[in-house]
């Protein structure tokens, strides 16, 4: 519309609408941003974006729910220090497969198998990686890079995790019957992967957002 001016208003539905009359809108809307024809965005979304937009550059807050989801994925992969993967009963034998070795009931470590992938090293060097990703909230395209290569790395342990497991198995069956029972350890990896792939996603609809209110201003 020629010679007004584009403001926005908030509906009954919480919405940004736009409003079209000169000074401004006519239920009481006091917002003076003008934006363009873009999609529709909520009020909070829209303040929290501009808020980010004015600090000049973007930055994130450390309390958004990203971080939380990244650090509950590193103490996830430190926790793989404390917990098999497996365990294995042969007769009254017992063994515990950690991410460092197979280990008998007392405590000896079976040095006739080990551990051909080192796990505890990789799990380690990702829970510290997943640590220090927290902190590049002000370059969210560098985080999400480096978020996306964790949980690939995440995806391969489980895979050899469970390769290894199966190798153990094997091995021990040279001596009788096994029975096994899989570990807090095993599945520490999985639910660190779904945590990261979470907390990619949340980096990436922040980045949206910002690029939104990009385009409003």
């Amino acid at each position: 519309m020629k010679g007004t001016m584009e403001r926005v208003r908030w509906n009954y539905a919480g919405r940004a609408e736009r409003c079209y009359t000169p000074r401004s809108c006519e239920d009481g809307c006091n917002v003076t941003e003008t934006i363009p024809k873009v999609k529709r965005l909520s009020c909070g979304s829209y303040f929290r974006a501009l808020e980010q937009r004015s600090s000049g550059d973007h930055d994130i807050m450390l309390q958004r729910k990203q971080s939380l989801f990244l650090l509950l994925a590193a103490l996830l992969c430190f926790a793989t220090w404390f917990f098999p993967v497996a365990s294995y009963d042969r007769g009254s034998e017992h063994f515990d497969f950690r991410t460092y070795g197979l280990y008998a009931a007392d405590g000896t470590e079976l040095l006739d198998v080990g551990v051909k992938v080192p796990f505890s090293i990789l799990l380690s060097v990702l829970g510290v990686g997943l640590l220090v990703t927290i902190f590049l909230y002000k370059d969210r395209k560098r985080q999400q890079r480096f978020v996306r290569s964790t949980y690939l790395l995440l995806l391969g342990i489980s895979v050899f995790l469970f390769i290894t497991d199966n190798s153990m198995r094997s091995y021990l069956e040279q001596g009788g019957s096994v029975i096994s029972h899989l570990g807090l350890s095993f599945y520490f990896p999985i639910v660190a992967l779904v945590l990261a792939f979470l907390a990619e996603r949340s980096i990436k609809a922040d980045e949206d957002l910002v690029r939104s209110v990009d385009r409003l201003r």
